[in-house]
Formats: structure tokens, sequence, C-alpha cells
């Protein structure tokens, strides 16, 4: 089986944290809600859709969504958004995903305030 995941994503990190620590402190609470996380993500099922829509305002959107098992995220990037990124010289990597030069991925401002 680990040899089958590994032959599925492009990228690959591996952390090793103590999981299940004791205490209150950040350090530990962050350790444990990574650790959390990352059991659920393994488990999940992902499947994507693109919609295209316009706000009474007149914003353009293309929305994509990923949806799991037990979560529904949604990348909408307002028109006005994706001009702004392009302006600082940000490109779209794959559809709906804008991507920093060093790989991090940039989130729309209606997910980020979430």
């Amino acid at each position: 089986q680990v040899l089958q995941a590994l032959r599925g994503p492009e990228r690959i990190a591996i952390v090793h944290l103590r999981g299940h620590q004791k205490g209150l402190t950040p350090l530990v609470r962050g350790n444990n809600l990574a650790d959390q996380e990352a059991k659920q993500a393994a488990l999940r099922t992902h499947s994507k859709e693109t919609i295209k829509k316009t706000r009474g305002d007149g914003i353009d959107y293309e929305i994509d969504t990923v949806k799991t098992d037990t979560h529904c995220y949604v990348l909408s990037f307002t028109v006005q958004e994706k001009e702004k990124l392009l302006q600082m010289g940000i490109e779209e990597k794959e559809k709906g995903h804008w991507k920093l030069p060093y790989g991090r991925e940039i989130l729309p401002k209606s997910l980020a305030l979430r």
C-alpha cells in the first residue's frame, strides 16, 4: 500500500512529529491538530467540478469545488482577485490553482476568511 501511495502524488513531504503529546502549550496543541488532520486527510476521497457563475453586481466567478467525504471546499477567485494576482506576476499553475514561485498555493479571500 505504501508503494502504491508513493506512486500517486507528484510531491510528498514526510514530517515526523510525536503524535498525541500531552500538554496545553501552543506547540503541543498545534502538533496534535496537525496529526489529527493528517489522519483525516489520508481517509478522504476527492472529486472536482468547475462551475461558472455571475453575481447580481456583475462580478464573474469561476468556481472549483473539491468535494471530499467529510468537507467541501470552494476555490472561487473573483475576476478582480485574478487580475490582482496577474499584476503581481503570479501565474495560474493548474485550473483554479494559483501558486507562488516557491510552490505555496494562494487561497481566495472567501476561503481564507473561514
